[in-house]
């Protein structure tokens, strides 16, 4: 054996005994650690209050989302109540459980505030309310290797945290809600709206449309038809509705009310009220549901303007039969000069 595999036999020798006695030991047993930056039973969550962006430059109204346990079901305390999906609450719960951190990236203000984990600065700020008490923290910036900087409240130390990006403790309402308000089980077969130019019911059956105004059957005047591609969007627009975001059920808007009648083909009865919200948005509820919604404008819009002229349209005119065109003359032989 040669005297540099002896040299390297006895640095391999005094690395093992090194590491056996810091085992023994347990010199150096606390470094590098992972340890849980927030602690609590989440089972005995009752609240999770989010605080969206904060930043002494920004003039737009805070956005944020308070979410309450009622009997163990959650709900948006901060938007009327409306029904939380409990799955997103436990899976926030987890990933904040989960945060742990081997040692801080920072601990001065000028860091916390360039990672936006300061009191005053921050990307969100998460108060959860719990049988311990509360427990604080901010989440902030990316902080390299697909981390975010976190900041328990009280402490100058900021840690990278991995699947806990700012993003997760979403202040969008529809992040933590069922997006659909209304979709009946089967096809709509007869939509009645009354709005202020009358009562209009669109019926189908099959591939037949049959109308109602005011009581009365409608029939075109001479020259004119139903307007079926009018009648079928009438029939079909409010099959599917999604929330923008919840709505006051117990203090609707009463400019421009509406109501809305839907039967469909599996013998289901639904029946809505709705009034103008604002340019962009109607408050949509419907009747025997505790909770209502504002919905895009684009949706209801036609039942709102609904009037006898939208149902109806000119006849296409009719084209007059093609006569027979009679075969162009044969051309005869060109005079060519005799010989």
């Amino acid at each position: 054996m040669n005297r540099v595999n002896t040299a390297l036999i006895a640095a391999l020798a005094v690395q093992i005994c090194l590491a056996v006695l810091m085992r023994l030991t347990g010199s150096g047993s606390s470094i590098g650690e992972l340890t849980q930056l927030v602690e609590f039973d989440d089972a005995t969550v009752t609240s999770i209050h989010i605080f969206g962006p904060k930043d002494p430059t920004m003039k737009d109204e805070q956005q944020q989302v308070q979410l309450v346990s009622d009997g163990g079901e959650w709900k948006l305390d901060s938007h009327f109540g409306y029904p939380v999906r409990a799955k997103q609450v436990d899976s926030f719960l987890r990933k904040i459980l989960g945060a742990k951190s081997r040692q801080a990236i920072a601990k001065t203000a000028p860091r916390q505030q360039q990672l936006r984990v300061a009191d005053d600065i921050y990307e969100r700020k998460i108060v959860i309310a719990h049988s311990g008490g509360e427990s604080t923290f901010y989440l902030g910036t990316p902080a390299g290797g697909r981390r975010a900087a976190l900041r328990v409240a009280g402490s100058d130390e900021v840690h990278a945290v991995a699947n806990l990006p700012a993003t997760a403790a979403s202040v969008i309402v529809t992040f933590w809600i069922e997006t659909v308000y209304f979709k009946p089980a089967g096809a709509i077969t007869s939509v009645n709206i009354d709005n202020a130019q009358g009562s209009f019911v669109v019926q189908k059956t099959g591939d037949e449309y049959q109308v109602v105004v005011n009581g009365t059957d409608l029939v075109p005047p001479a020259g004119k038809e139903l307007d079926e591609t009018m009648l079928n969007l009438l029939i079909n627009r409010i099959k599917s509705v999604r929330v923008v975001e919840p709505a006051d059920s117990g203090n609707a808007p009463t400019t421009g009310q509406i109501t809305i009648s839907v039967k469909t083909d599996q013998d289901e009865e639904y029946r809505f009220d709705a009034a103008l919200d604002d340019e962009d948005y109607h408050h949509l509820r419907e009747r025997g549901n505790p909770y209502a919604a504002r919905v895009d404008k684009a949706i209801l819009n036609d039942y709102f303007v609904l009037n006898l002229d939208m149902l109806i349209k000119d006849k296409p005119r009719a084209t007059d039969a093609a006569e027979p065109k009679s075969a162009p003359p044969i051309p005869g032989p060109t005079n060519v000069p005799s010989p």
